[in-house]
Parts: structure tokens; sequence; C-alpha cells
């Protein structure tokens, strides 16, 4: 591999139809892949009633990545998300 490559920087930008699906996959991947408990993914992602969205993307995406470094051990990919969590009420 390369070491000098150049990072290539990808943004997504998404409409969420079901928040409850998105929770509910982000919470599976969070149980399986980081042994989380149910109390940690809530503090996590927060609460399967009112998610927090940019939390659930990155514990979506840290799966993708993780899944896409298990097929090729060479593969160098670092995921970097950055997310401003909401002030809840």
């Amino acid at each position: 591999m390369n070491q000098s490559a150049s990072p290539v920087r990808i943004s997504l930008t998404c409409t969420i139809a079901d928040a409850g699906l998105l929770w509910a996959r982000a919470a599976s991947i969070a149980a399986d892949a980081f042994a989380m408990s149910l109390d940690d993914i809530v503090e996590t992602i927060g609460p399967r009633e009112d998610p927090e969205p940019d939390a659930c993307a990155a514990i979506l995406f840290d799966g993708l990545v993780r899944t896409m470094m298990e097929g090729d051990p060479n593969c160098n990919i670092v995921a970097s998300t950055k997310t401003t969590p909401r002030a809840r009420s």
C-alpha cells in the first residue's frame, strides 16, 4: 500500500424516513461489534423514541468500515466522524 496516498473525504447527506429503524440498526451494530449494553447504547445514540441521527450514522459507518477491512488485511481505512450531540430537554 502506498503510505503517501492522500486521504479521500466522503460527505453524505441523507433524509431519515424512519428514525426507529435507523436506531435499531445502529443499536444492533453497537451490541454485536462493540459489545455495548443497552444502557451504553442509549447513552451513545439516544433512546429509540428520540435517537441522535449523527451518532447512529457514525456507528453505521464504523460498522461498514470494519466489514470492509475484514475482507482485505492490507486495507487501511480510518473512519473519522464529527458529530454534534443535540441538547436533550
